[in-house]
Formats: C-alpha cells, sequence, structure tokens
C-alpha cells in the first residue's frame, strides 16, 4: 500500500514539476538516489519534502473508506500548496509575532499540554481520597504560647500553668 501511495506521489509530483516549467529542469525532479526529495518550495524560503507532503495527505485521508487515486493525490497538492502558500504569507505578513496571535498560541499549547502532561488515573485516585476524608470531620484547634528555647524554669512553669488554664476553660 505505502508503495502505491509513494509511486503515485512520485507521478504527480513529476507531471506537476514537467507541467510548470516550460523547459525541464533537472535539478527540479527528484533524484533517483535521493530519498527525501523535495517535492515543491514555498516562495523559495520554505521546502517541502515528499515524506512530509505523504504523512500529511495520509494524516487527512481515510483509508478504510475507500482507495487512494491519482485525482485524490492532485487534488490534495494543490490544497497543500495553497495551504503552506497562506502559512507562508502570514509569516511575511509579521502574523506569526502578533501579540494575539502569541497568546492565542500559548492557550492552545497549554490545553494540549493539559491531555499529556497530567495522568489521570492519578489525579482521580487523589480526589477519591480527598473526598474519603471530607467524609469523617475532626474538630482540631491548636494554641501556641511563645517560649524562648534558652528560659528558665520558672518561665517554663508559668506557661505550663497558662496552658493548663486554657485547657480546662
Amino acid at each position: 500500500m505505502k508503495y502505491t501511495v509513494v509511486s503515485i506521489l512520485s507521478v504527480v509530483y513529476s507531471l506537476t514539476a514537467w507541467s510548470q516549467s516550460s523547459q525541464p529542469q533537472t535539478s527540479a525532479l527528484p533524484k533517483a538516489n535521493d530519498e527525501n526529495p523535495i517535492i515543491f518550495t514555498v516562495a523559495g524560503k520554505q521546502e517541502v519534502s515528499l515524506d512530509e507532503f505523504e504523512r500529511q495527505f495520509l494524516k487527512n485521508l481515510n483509508l478504510k473508506e475507500k482507495s487512494i487515486t491519482a485525482e485524490d493525490v492532485d487534488t490534495y497538492l494543490k490544497l497543500y500548496v495553497r495551504f503552506k502558500l497562506k502559512i507562508q504569507d502570514a509569516l511575511d505578513a509579521g502574523k506569526d509575532s502578533a501579540e494575539a496571535y502569541k497568546r492565542e498560541l500559548a492557550m492552545y499549547r497549554e490545553q494540549l499540554a493539559r491531555n499529556y502532561l497530567y495522568d489521570r488515573s492519578v489525579t482521580d485516585k487523589l480526589i477519591k481520597e480527598a473526598y474519603d476524608r471530607m467524609q469523617e470531620e475532626v474538630n482540631v484547634s491548636h494554641i501556641l504560647i511563645r517560649c524562648d528555647r534558652n528560659a528558665s524554669p520558672g518561665k517554663v512553669n508559668s506557661i505550663m500553668k497558662r496552658m493548663t488554664e486554657i485547657k480546662k476553660s
């Protein structure tokens, strides 16, 4: 199956590269010994490899519903090129450095991280433990009276008398 996808992508790429130039440029075509050829560049700044395109194509495709056709690959290639051009336009316009964009990106990053950083089973266990402790109510109070570490025995006795008086009342 993977061989079919790679061969279809190679054919589509070859046809696209050949049809967009009046003269075939051998440097733009993937070399036979190149394991991960560059299939297109976006505005001369961002290269897109065959592996990247294939990964995105297969991620957005449900192989259980239907098989892959050359038309599917060609359609997705056009969509992917448009997508990459829009991203490059946004980068060129500086939208990636806008403060609102940075805040929104941080929010999405935090939401995604929450799913990976927090272990749900541990959290549930701690919640259950806290709930079980709340079922039994314990009334505790503490009264502290300051006493120097090197206090005289008479001072300690007076503090002890005061504590017993407070305890009785």
